[in-house]
């Protein structure tokens, strides 16, 4: 190869040697992959398992196969205790048909119902998981996905097809591994005055389908317990008592969440859908919580009363209690089929055999 340079001298002229980019190339590819395999090893080390990433886009993908075939299936709505604790496999070998699970971790499922409700293609059973912070508190954390699924670009669809092909394989392919979530996470001086919430760890593991169980370091992880657990708790009440002005945000949504909730689910009663609502176990904080912003007079009892349609609480049923919570929100994986057992139960998806306490 000739290289020409120019100088106040003239225009100089040399050869430069014969090189090969294939061996650069080659040991590149070699560093990183040996980093690649580094990090997966070292993350699996830590009890990560492989996992579907819980995407907007996974979300959506599962949304439109009401619009393309399969709007005839039950629909699972609601936060995360019904995406957590509810069993598709479970549901499907005791029932026949595997249900279709939009249930969002954080987010009001309000708005996923008025979804379906404006969706003829939409003719199938309804469960609505009742989270009372995110229903009443009119929480919207992944509301994106919900409003948009019918927008995703190509783009993002084919970015989902390519991220799926890798995610049953690694086990560090997962948002809390990610390195500005790790640097995010150390723990650095605050300002004066300044607090910081922590951000919700690592919880589940999901099937490509979104049956979703929690990770088994939750259960069975002392230390990790415990971290969840303390993270949750920076939401609980003080002695009992909350600020004022949280109180007042966090119940200025109840009367339009009803309300709302109301004419979705007379669209959809209009339309031949059964409609079925199901609050979930909680203990903790989280049940004192619960109580203390939202008691069933005046959130529970007006749900069912205003939509005219059946529920069941926890609290009434005594095969829907007794569960193992390890974070105080959510069942153990193992008890999920069980849990799962006896919705269907009380929803007369299969025969009714009487429990111990005779119910």
């Amino acid at each position: 190869m000739l290289l020409s340079t120019s100088s106040s001298e003239g225009i100089q002229t040399r050869i430069l040697p014969k090189a090969s980019l294939v061996a650069p190339l080659l040991l590149a590819i070699g560093v990183c992959s040996a980093l690649l395999i580094a990090w997966e090893m070292f993350w699996r080390s830590e009890g990560a398992v492989p996992s579907y990433r819980n995407s907007d886009e996974l979300w959506s993908k599962e949304r439109r196969r009401i619009n393309e075939g399969d709007g005839h299936l039950p629909v699972i709505a609601g936060s995360s205790r019904v995406l957590f604790n509810i069993d598709l496999d479970t549901w499907e070998r005791l029932t026949g048909e595997r249900p279709i699970q939009l249930g969002l971790e954080g987010t009001s499922p309000v708005s996923m119902v008025e979804g379906l409700a404006n969706d003829p293609d939409f003719t199938g059973d309804l469960l609505i998981g009742v989270s009372p912070v995110p229903l009443f508190g009119g929480l919207d954390t992944r509301g994106k996905a919900v409003m948009g699924y019918k927008r995703t670009s190509y783009s993002a669809r084919a970015g989902q097809w390519l991220s799926e092909l890798l995610e049953p394989y690694l086990a560090f392919y997962h948002k809390d591994y990610a390195l500005f979530q790790i640097i995010k996470r150390q723990p650095l001086p605050n300002r004066d005055g300044v607090s910081i919430r922590m951000g919700v760890r690592r919880l589940t593991v999901m099937d490509q389908d979104r049956n979703t169980r929690l990770w088994w370091r939750v259960e069975s992880d002392p230390e990790y317990r415990d971290l969840a657990r303390s993270i949750w708790a920076q939401r609980f009440p003080r002695d009992g008592k909350l600020p004022p002005p949280v109180v007042e945000f966090m119940t200025s949504k109840i009367e339009n969440s009803l309300e709302r909730m109301q004419k979705a689910v007379n669209t959809l009663h209009q339309r031949g859908v059964k409609v079925t609502f199901l609050q979930s176990p909680a203990s903790g904080g989280f049940l004192e919580l619960e109580q203390l912003l939202y008691p069933r007079e005046s959130t529970w009892q007006i749900l069912l009363a205003e939509t005219g349609s059946e529920g069941f609480h926890w609290e009434d049923h005594p095969g829907l209690q007794g569960y193992e919570l390890p974070e105080y929100s959510h069942i153990a994986s193992g008890e999920r089929e069980r849990f799962t057992t006896e919705v269907l139960r009380l929803m007369g998806k299969i025969p009714q055999v009487k429990t111990a306490a005779g119910e």
